[in-house]
């Protein structure tokens, strides 16, 4: 499976489970190889929420950013825009 077959942006997780299943399923992505985790640039901050792991759908190339809920903000999965990326992205 690859990541970008089932990705599609999360503005706001509807409960801690959620996130927690969201987090797990990256984790196994990672680890069949079908995502890999990059290096978030900490600048980068599209729609002014900044921070959040960074991972890379190797067959595509799309950066995908995942940022935990912190409340009242209730965490996002969205795709980073490359544009506005100010440095190289890497491991």
């Amino acid at each position: 499976m690859e990541m970008n077959n089932d990705s599609e942006e999360i503005d706001g997780f509807n409960s801690p489970g959620e996130y927690r299943r969201f987090c797990a399923y990256i984790e196994k992505q990672v680890a069949s190889g079908d995502a890999l985790e990059r290096t978030a640039d900490p600048n980068y901050g599209k729609g002014m929420i900044v921070g959040g792991r960074w991972f890379e759908d190797p067959s595509t190339k799309e950066i995908w950013r995942l940022v935990p809920p912190d409340f009242p903000f209730r965490g996002l999965w969205e795709k980073v825009d490359p544009a506005s990326v100010g440095r190289r992205l890497g491991k």
